[in-house]
């Protein structure tokens, strides 16, 4: 067991779960969309991302790739998150619809992503 591979996947599930967990519910119900899941979200997906440079295999380029596009897409979700609650009225139901599919995107990446490691992670020979 490679310590290094088993914090990479604990990051890589995480990412996902955390994602999933904000997406969850009504798009258009602000009540179902927690900031702070957005949050552990962006900083889960950080990390990860970081663990995930020193792989220089195809597959781990492919990792970092959808890494990187899933951080692109959950601090997009921030931003418009920061931009409605400190330049408009604040975060309601009828703009948060916004902040959710910015983080959908990212969960689509984060799944691709737990996809390619089990798939990975099956060819490998014992």
């Amino acid at each position: 067991m490679n310590f290094k591979e088993i914090l990479i996947g604990i990051f890589i599930f995480l990412s996902l779960t955390l994602n999933f967990d904000f997406v969850y519910g009504d798009f258009d119900n602000l009540s179902h969309h927690s900031i702070y899941v957005l949050y552990f979200a962006i900083v889960v997906n950080i990390i990860g991302t970081i663990l995930k440079i020193g792989d220089r295999t195809k597959i781990g380029s492919i990792l970092v790739a959808t890494s990187i596009v899933a951080l692109i897409q959950l601090v997009f979700a921030g931003l418009i998150w920061s931009y409605y609650e400190n330049f408009t009225i604040g975060v309601s139901d009828s703009n948060i619809f916004n902040v959710v599919s910015m983080a959908s995107g990212a969960l689509v990446a984060n799944f691709l992503s737990v996809m390619i490691l089990i798939i990975d992670t099956s060819r490998i020979k014992r």
